[in-house]
């Protein structure tokens, strides 16, 4: 079955190349036409020549010899042997010519007069067949078709069958049921990226499988360049349906199916190379919460650009949508945005890809969106940060990346302090080389990333943030930490990397809360003794520095062990037996609180990582291939058990780290039971995190990162990586 499926599909490709390059010419018409004339004219030269020479052609001949004497006759008839012959093979020559002059009229007549041979009509195979599509074709190809039917018409109609593109969708179609069963994409589900939910991913297929519609219990659906993909009304099945990405992928939806997915799609992903790609049924989801649009508007021409900005203004009909991402090249924001009776957005996060966006045209449309609480324009060109964003009362994150940021000035500082909610600012990849001191009057604000810009010094005024958790520097020419940086007593994750530091401030070991610090690549001469006086540190990162030996003060870190300590191999192996033995073992159970489930540990993007400060259990359930993986960060005693198979057997593998893979995501369910502990201990309280692993290898697990009350925003597809923490 599916090797016949496969050479009908070839034979139908044959066939769409052989009319693509036959079509498009009429060269085989001309010649077959000259031909006929050629042919006509020489019938017409061979019975002249055949009328002119047949006169004197005799086959009789009178002889006069001088034999009467002896004969009594004068006259003699001669007559030669072959004579009869010859006249049989006069006669067959003439009526063979005869014949080949009545086919060349019959085919002069056939080419010239009547209808043309450059059209061809498959008007009766559409009728007598099921396939209304069949189309008519033109040129050469007619011509060959109208020969066809000089032979048997009924080899024009078979291969009218292989033009119809409703036969190969339907031939597509059963190979893909074939191909992809229903159980074979229940193995292909993993988990999405952004929201953790049971997704299939679908990549480079002819179609979308019918079998899709009976995994009921899929929650996201991700297709990327699918030839096309047919909405049915089977999509009705799948009721926990949330999200779809369509990535490339030209798309077909029935009225039912479109009322389906107006009434259960939340949020949806579309990527296309152009806007016009866009289906125009997107506008038509009345409940859609989250819109992520990458495409493009056609940068240097102004009339496709308007065309694309007039399409955005359907966003006014998407009244539910809370959350926009829009990565179009945009030259203003969409004037939709904020009118009465649109979206009343939440969430707006433009990137422009370089491509410059007005600031006196985004102004208004800024200005419109009273409710915005986090707002993103990166990669916009921007020279100074929009005063319209300084009126969104309600703003608790805004992000800057990759504009043109030269300084922030005290006119911006002060503006900035008009957003009493905000919590979160990025001003990262811009070319900031000076910031106001008013900038430390941001009491809100936890989150402050700084890095990749030219900073050569820090305002001591910037330490007065007193609820400031989260702080970027690295990739600057800083050569000093002010002294003030002790007054952060909420600080919790400091990088300094790729600076210029050749000390670090006595006071930055008196912020208690610090569990992450990198001061990699700069030029450290030693790490102080102090480091020991940061109970809650697990994570330091000290490569890349002229450090002659690390302090043996590192083994008093109550919460620091192997994994955590970043340095070289040399320095490492040059501390003490009892230091390295120290930073081997397990965490202390007295180790530093994290009641906020908020791993700290991760600069960047590290997912998958269980902080407790009682006894962890994690339990992975391997699955067809068996691929898991389990790593812990903890503050206490870790341990790391493998379930086996039936036979009992368990293999406990202790020790703490962290998991740095792109694979997990923290997503998954923990549940507390009490258990007592097997050896003389005190009883402690077991976390118990179970991932299981789908069929493709894909475990997703770990606990959803952030301080309570606290949401970590997600901008497009993806999160955006903060470096300077996990090289590679």
């Amino acid at each position: 079955m599916v090797q016949e499926g496969e050479q009908a599909r070839a034979l139908f490709e044959k066939v769409k190349k052989f009319r693509a390059h036959v079509e498009c010419s009429e060269s085989v018409h001309a010649l077959y036409l000259r031909q006929a004339w050629l042919r006509a004219a020489l019938l017409a030269g061979a019975l002249a020549l055949t009328l002119a020479s047949a006169r004197g052609i005799r086959f009789d001949v009178d002889c006069a010899v001088s034999l009467r004497e002896f004969t009594g006759y004068r006259v003699y008839r001669c007559a030669h042997p072959l004579a009869t012959l010859f006249r049989v093979l006069c006669l067959l020559y003439v009526a063979l010519l005869l014949f080949y002059g009545a086919v060349c009229v019959y085919t002069l007549l056939w080419m010239v007069v009547g209808r043309s041979l450059k059209r061809y009509s498959f008007e009766n195979a559409r009728e007598e067949s099921a396939f209304s599509d069949i189309p008519d074709v033109k040129n050469d190809f007619a011509f060959l078709l109208h020969l066809i039917d000089q032979v048997d018409p009924l080899y024009s109609k078979r291969f009218a069958v292989f033009l119809s593109e409703v036969s190969e969708n339907k031939l597509r179609q059963m190979n893909l049921n074939h191909e992809w069963t229903p159980d074979k994409l229940r193995q292909k589900i993993g988990r999405s990226a952004s929201g953790g939910r049971a997704e299939l991913h679908l990549f480079m297929l002819a179609g979308l499988p019918d079998g899709v519609f009976e995994v009921v219990e899929l929650e996201s659906l991700r297709l990327e360049l699918l030839c096309e993909a047919a909405l049915s009304p089977a999509v009705a099945r799948l009721v926990n349906l949330r999200e779809l990405s369509l990535l490339h992928t030209p798309t077909r939806t029935d009225p039912s199916a479109l009322a389906f997915l107006g009434d259960r799609l939340k949020v949806l992903h579309l990527k296309f190379s152009e806007l016009s790609e866009v289906p125009a049924w997107v506008w038509s989801l009345k409940n859609l919460e989250e819109l992520h649009l990458t495409s493009s508007l056609g940068a240097g021409d102004p009339s496709q650009q308007r065309v694309g900005l007039a399409t955005l203004d359907n966003l006014r009909g998407l009244r539910a949508l809370r959350s926009l991402s829009l990565r179009l090249g945009l030259p203003r924001l969409p004037l939709a945005l904020g009118e009465p009776g649109g979206p009343a957005l939440r969430r707006l996060c433009v990137d422009n890809e370089g491509a410059p966006l007005a600031v006196p045209a985004a102004a208004g449309a800024l200005r419109r969106m009273a409710g915005l609480a986090a707002l993103a324009l990166t990669h916009c060109e921007l020279e100074r940060v929009p005063h319209a964003a300084f009126t969104l009362a309600k703003l608790q994150e805004l992000d800057l990346r990759g504009n043109s940021l030269r300084s922030i000035d005290e006119a911006t500082a002060l503006g900035l302090q008009r957003l009493p909610l905000l919590t979160t600012l990025r001003l990262w990849h811009n070319r900031i080389a000076c910031l106001a001191p008013q900038l430390g009057a941001l009491a809100a604000l936890e989150e402050l990333t700084l890095a990749h810009n030219r900073l050569s010094r820090l305002p001591p005024e910037l330490f007065r943030c007193g609820r400031l958790q989260r702080l970027d520097v690295s990739h600057n020419r800083i050569e000093e930490l002010p002294p003030q940086v002790g007054l952060l007593q909420s600080l919790q994750w400091l990088s300094v990397a790729d600076n210029k530091l050749e000390q670090l401030p006595p006071e930055l070991f008196d912020c208690r809360s610090l569990r992450c610090l990198d001061v990699s690549r700069n030029a450290l001469p030693a790490l102080p003794a102090g480091v020991s006086r940061l109970p809650a540190l697990r994570r330091l990162d000290v490569r890349g520095n002229a450090l002659p030996a690390l302090p043996a003060e590192l083994g008093a870190c109550p919460a620091l062990r192997r994994p955590g300590l970043l340095a070289e191999d040399r320095l490492y192996e040059a501390l003490p037996g009892r230091v390295r033995d120290r930073l081997a073992g397990p965490p202390d159970g007295d180790g530093a609180a994290d009641d906020d489930g908020d791993d700290g540990g991760d600069f960047g993007n590290t997912n998958g990582n269980n902080n407790n400060n009682s006894a962890t259990t994690t339990a992975a359930t391997t699955s067809a291939n068996g691929n898991n993986n389990n790593n812990n960060s903890n503050g206490s005693a870790t341990t790391a058990a493998a379930t086996t198979s039936a036979n009992g057997n368990n293999n406990n593998d202790g020790g703490g780290g962290d998991a740095n893979s792109g694979n997990t995501n923290s997503r998954s369910a923990t549940t507390t039971t009490a258990t007592a502990a097997t050896t003389a201990t005190t009883a402690t309280t077991a976390t118990t995190a179970t991932t299981a692993t789908t069929a493709n290898g894909n475990t997703n697990s770990g606990r959803a990162a952030g301080a309570a009350g606290r949401s970590e925003l997600r901008w497009g597809e993806e999160a955006e990586e903060e470096e300077g923490w996990i090289d590679g």
